[in-house]
C-alpha cells in the first residue's frame, strides 16, 4: 500500500466502511426515503434529522471524530510543508503530534499555538499553522476546515472573518454578522 493510505491500515473496518460510504454517497442514514428507521433524528445525537453531511460535519456525539479527522488532515500539510522546507523529523505513529515550532534558516512552521499580539487581547489568534518566511517577508496563515461541500462558501467566509479582521467580538452566527464586516 501506498504510503499515502497509511491511514487505511490503522482504522477499524467500520470506519473504512463508513468513509468509503460516504465518499460514494451511498452512506445509510435515517433520514433516507427507504430507510425503515420509526425515526429521521440522528441515531447519535437524537436532536437533529440524521443525514451524511449531519454525520459528518456537526453532530455533536461525532465531535471527538470530527476534530480528530481536523487534526489528521493538519499534521499531512504540516509535513509536507516540512517537507518542502527539507525538514524531516520522525514519526514513530500516525497519532503523534508535529513539533509546535519548526525552525530552518530564515523559513519556520509555528503548528497550534497561539499568535503572539502583543498585549493586543484577539478572539481568534490560534490557526491551525502559521508559516513564515523571513527573508521574503512573507507569512501565511493556513487554516483547515473539513466541511461539506454545500458549506464550503460559508466556511470559507468564516476562517476569513477569523484572521482578515482585528476582531476582539467573539462571534458565533457568522449569518446574522455579516453585515458587520
Amino acid at each position: 500500500m501506498e504510503k499515502k493510505q497509511l491511514w487505511m491500515e490503522v482504522v477499524p473496518v467500520t470506519a473504512l466502511r463508513n468513509v468509503m460510504a460516504t465518499q460514494k454517497n451511498r452512506l445509510w442514514v435515517n433520514s433516507h426515503k427507504y430507510s425503515q428507521s420509526k425515526s429521521e433524528l440522528c441515531r447519535r445525537c437524537h436532536k437533529a434529522y440524521e443525514t451524511k453531511m449531519h454525520i459528518v460535519t456537526e453532530c455533536p456525539a461525532n465531535m471527538n471524530l470530527i476534530k480528530e479527522r481536523h487534526g489528521n488532515i493538519c499534521e499531512i500539510i504540516h509535513r509536507l510543508i516540512s517537507k518542502k522546507m527539507k525538514i524531516n523529523y520522525d514519526i514513530k505513529n500516525l497519532y503523534e503530534r508535529p513539533p509546535a515550532e519548526i525552525k530552518k534558516d530564515d523559513k519556520s512552521i509555528i503548528y497550534d499555538l497561539p499568535l503572539p499580539t502583543g498585549g493586543v487581547e484577539l478572539s481568534y489568534n490560534r490557526p491551525d499553522m502559521l508559516h513564515i518566511e523571513k527573508n521574503k517577508k512573507k507569512g501565511a496563515i493556513i487554516e483547515v476546515c473539513v466541511t461539506w461541500i454545500s458549506r464550503l462558501n460559508i466556511q470559507y467566509l468564516w476562517k476569513v472573518y477569523k484572521y482578515a479582521t482585528n476582531s476582539k467580538d467573539k462571534i458565533d452566527d457568522l449569518k446574522k454578522n455579516r453585515k458587520k464586516w
